[in-house]
Order: C-alpha cells, then sequence, then structure tokens
C-alpha cells in the first residue's frame, strides 16, 4: 500500500509535533488528538512546499471533544 507524506494546514498549533505525517489514502481524513479532543484535516487538492518537497495540504475542518 502507498504511503503519502502530508502537511497538516491551520487548526491550532501542536506544541513539540510535527505538521508532516503519513497517511494511506487521501481520502480519508486526518485526526490528531489534542488536549481533550481530535483535530480534523482533509486533503483541500492544494500542495505546500514543505523543505523544497511538494506535499498534499490536508486543511483543518473542526474539532471534536471526547466523550466525558
Amino acid at each position: 500500500m502507498a504511503h503519502h507524506r502530508v502537511v497538516l494546514h491551520g487548526g491550532p498549533e501542536f506544541s513539540g509535533t510535527t505538521r508532516v505525517c503519513e497517511v494511506d489514502d487521501l481520502s480519508h481524513s486526518v485526526k490528531m488528538v489534542h488536549g481533550n479532543g481530535r483535530e480534523h484535516f482533509t486533503y483541500s487538492g492544494a500542495t505546500a512546499d514543505v523543505d523544497g518537497e511538494q506535499l498534499p495540504r490536508f486543511d483543518w475542518v473542526g474539532r471534536t471533544k471526547f466523550a466525558e
């Protein structure tokens, strides 16, 4: 299965966390645990330059909180 390096754009700042990650499928959303919830990102169709490499850009679309 192909892995794609992608960059996360928008949303909150993630202290100590890189904005570049790997996904198996560009059509699936990326969910990052942050604080008391998850930040959601989806592929925008755009790319972003990261250290001279054009990576698919996943834009922040919202967050969900963990159930208490």
